[in-house]
């Protein structure tokens, strides 16, 4: 028999067991869950091992299915437990310190329903930076959950196994909470200066950085790029890096609110640098192996570095898409590196500026087929654009008999 004190306007006594317990053991899940959600969202306790952040958002977003499960299925077993609506979730109690306990609960199921809704449902509705301030709620939230869950479900008190376990969550994700709040005013991450700023097109930028200390990069790359303390942080490809001289070369695209401020930053401004990321390249072949590279607008940065780097000793070919001949960042430098092997598809330019431009279309099977027939069976493919060019892109591939093993791709997608 549980004993329980203070005023009964829930019958506590009179309760389903089973549905007691499968409610209690629902908010154990659900803040587990959400306690290596936030564990995660800390790039340095992984990013320094798992470079591959694809692989810590897929596992990020099959996580947030329990959630989402654990959170809604608790309230609808506390209703069943207790045979009565008025455990509803929006419907808040301070009369009695029980209810009062209860409606922290509430609340803090309140709040981070808005986290999810704004996270999935909203994504294109709202800018990042709107969904990263809505984000912050679901810290308040937490403390809330942990503390309704240690007053409420008053079975913990008499398992000390499951009291201890509960401590070390909360302990475990305050510790959390506070490393996520220290590394957003740019703590763990490198200080670095602006030693220029250009303009390479109408609206593509440069930014050539002074690292502090050598970063462990590999082609391919990226960082997270934070201007200012507090606000939040965007992942850009890296240009190129000299581990000798720690120069940072970064170009961007403005095409919303964080990078229309980044054209603010002045020679000699700090910015916050998170540590590369990333395995896109890893897989370059061997020297024997021809490679591909299909890059769309502002996405030839990956391959920058490698064609630089390699074009004079690999066998390398690039189709580089754009609308004009003019949008095409770093294509003099490019065709000056690949020469014949530097293809321009532009879909709205209407006259061929260099031997290599094909004009007025968009990339296409017959293109592929025509410029790559001797290499479509033993060339590695490597794509990066938004996703709707990388789906159009490795159908075509694949509809020439290209073996999908042997394409890799970076989605627009972060």
């Amino acid at each position: 028999m549980l004993a329980f004190s203070g005023p009964q306007s829930i019958d506590r006594l009179s309760y389903d067991a089973a549905w007691y317990y499968i409610m209690g053991v629902s908010g154990l899940l659900w803040m587990v869950v959400m306690t290596w959600q936030v564990l995660l969202g800390i790039r340095p306790a992984f990013g320094r091992w798992i470079k591959d952040f694809f692989r810590i958002n897929s596992f990020h977003k099959w996580l947030g299915i329990w959630t989402m499960m654990s959170l809604i299925f608790h309230p609808i077993a506390a209703v069943i437990a207790y045979g009565t609506w008025r455990l509803y979730v929006f419907s808040l109690d301070f009369s009695t310190s029980f209810d009062g306990r209860i409606s922290v609960g509430k609340i803090a199921f309140d709040l981070i329903l808005i986290v999810l809704i704004t996270s999935v449902v909203s994504r294109k509705m709202l800018s990042y930076r709107s969904r990263h301030w809505i984000h912050l709620l679901s810290y308040p939230a937490f403390i809330g959950v942990w503390l309704h869950w240690w007053f409420t479900w008053t079975m913990i008190a008499e398992i000390p196994a499951v009291r201890i376990f509960w401590i070390i969550i909360g302990v475990v994700l305050l510790a959390a909470m506070i490393a996520r709040i220290a590394y957003q005013y740019g703590y763990l991450k490198t200080t670095s200066k602006v030693l220029a700023h250009t303009q390479k097109t109408h609206d593509v930028f440069e930014l050539q950085l002074s690292i502090p200390q050598q970063l462990p990069y590999r082609d391919g790359q990226f960082v997270y790029l934070q201007a200012r303390a507090w606000w939040e942080s965007h992942p850009f490809t890296i240009l190129s890096y000299d581990q000798e001289s720690s120069l940072m070369r970064i170009a961007y695209k403005v095409y919303g609110q964080f990078t229309q401020s980044l054209t603010e930053l002045k020679d000699g401004e700090s910015v916050f640098v998170d540590w590369p990321y990333g395995v896109f390249l890893d897989t370059i072949p061997d020297q024997s192996t021809p490679v591909v590279c299909i890059a769309a607008w502002i996405w030839i940065t990956p391959f920058y570095q490698i064609i630089s780097n390699y074009a004079a000793t690999k066998e390398m070919k690039l189709f580089y898409l754009n609308k004009y001949k003019s949008d095409a960042v770093y294509g003099e430098e490019l065709e000056w590196y690949l020469e014949a092997n530097c293809v321009n598809i532009l879909s709205r330019e209407q006259k061929s500026i260099a031997p290599n431009d094909i004009v007025d279309t968009r990339i296409s099977s017959s293109i592929l087929e025509e410029q790559l027939w001797a290499r479509l069976d033993s060339a590695h493919f490597y794509l990066c654009g938004w996703g709707a060019i990388i789906m159009s892109v490795t159908e075509m591939l694949v509809g020439l008999w290209v073996d999908p093993k042997r394409i890799d791709y970076e989605p627009f997608t972060m």
